[in-house]
């Protein structure tokens, strides 16, 4: 259905405040370099891919940079709550676009963007690995921004962990500041546990939290379980003081997991520690394994083809099969895409992924030639 005017503003008007709120977190998360969110993680890790290290020293150092993000934030909001009052009519409409004709675009700028990092096959490769962890993520329920936050904060905090059992060794958990964290991890925790959302729905107990993946989802608690164990045994190899934050994370994870995998194998009925978003037969086709096929083939024709062909023939299959229409309008629109990926390498100079075609048959330069 079409939004109206009045509907898109109510739309917009909850994500203005939630930029306000990311607004007003940034200033913390650039002080102390512990970000609050997921968004302000990945803000992060940008940083530090372009040598920006956030903390007290950035503020010192880049205090001219952290000024343009404040008054950039600031201008963003108030241009941004204007241009959704006086273009509200036509953002409404950009709603009934389907997903079809825009999912392949999105995913052609994704792989663009993953491989102008290094170049490197390996960086598309690791593109399919973690986004389909991210998909399997949402499918059973793990929270996606607490990897986020992990995976930015445990390289600091493993150096800090380090320097500080070097220099207070055990007893640094009797200074009044350890101890404060301390409480404020427990009082956090018992807060989650105390005033987590109501009980689901009837209808939940029977889908979301049915059970009907109970393998897969016990399999991937497995895969965890795993992966701790792996980084335990790593650890191990390492001298005393280095060792300490990997082989305590691995083993808190690997007890939370096995309490976890316990409660999904004793469950007999539908519980809460089931979750299954593709639990619909139905949807077998819109489905997370689905949609990694989809990319994983994509992958597979880069490999053959070479990365714009591989484009062309993945935009235009992909609207083909799920949008339908004109077979000549959805080539045209392979083609787009393909005169995008030349249009960049011509006036960026980029390079794009050479398939096996590319090593027998001569191609212009627009074809990775």
């Amino acid at each position: 259905e079409t939004f109206g005017t009045g509907d898109i503003r109510g739309v917009l008007a909850p994500e203005s405040a939630n930029n306000a709120k990311e607004g007003g977190a940034l200033i913390p998360t650039l002080l102390f370099g512990i970000p609050g969110s997921g968004s302000m993680a990945i803000l992060l890790g940008g940083f530090i891919m372009v040598d920006i290290q956030p903390g007290l020293e950035m503020v010192k150092i880049n205090l001219d940079l952290t000024y343009v993000m404040i008054w950039s934030l600031a201008l963003a909001n108030i241009i941004g709550a204007g241009t959704c009052l006086l273009l509200a009519g036509p953002i409404a409409r950009l709603t009934t676009i389907p997903y079809a004709l825009l999912a392949p675009f999105m995913i052609v700028l994704i792989f663009f963007a993953a491989f102008q990092a290094s170049r490197n096959w390996g960086d598309l490769i690791m593109l399919f690995i973690l986004g389909s962890l991210g998909m399997l993520m949402k499918r059973f329920g793990w929270p996606r921004p607490a990897l986020l936050i992990g995976f930015f904060l445990a390289p600091r905090l493993e150096q800090a962990s380090y320097l500080t059992f070097e220099a207070y060794g055990l007893s640094f958990l009797q200074r009044p500041v350890a101890l404060g964290l301390l409480a404020l991890v427990i009082l956090s925790t018992y807060a989650a546990v105390k005033f987590r959302p109501s009980n689901p729905s009837e209808e939940d107990m029977k889908g979301l939290h049915g059970g009907t993946a109970r393998g897969k989802q016990l399999a991937f608690t497995g895969f965890f379980m795993l992966v701790s164990v792996y980084v335990f045994i790593e650890s191990m190899q390492k001298k005393m003081l280095a060792l300490i934050f990997p082989v305590t994370v691995s083993l808190l994870t690997f007890g939370l997991l096995l309490y976890l995998i316990v409660q999904q194998a004793r469950k007999t009925e539908p519980s809460t520690v089931f979750y299954d978003f593709d639990h619909d037969p139905s949807a077998a086709l819109t489905g997370s394994v689905h949609y990694m096929a989809w990319i994983a083939g994509l992958l597979g024709a880069t490999a053959l083809i070479g990365f714009p062909l591989a484009i062309m023939a993945f935009v235009t299959t992909f609207i083909t099969v799920k949008a339908g229409g004109s077979p000549v309008r959805n080539l045209l629109l392979g083609m787009i895409a393909i005169g995008f990926l030349g249009t960049m390498s011509y006036f960026l100079t980029l390079k794009y992924p050479d398939g096996l075609l590319q090593n027998f048959v001569p191609m212009p330069w627009w074809l990775g030639g």
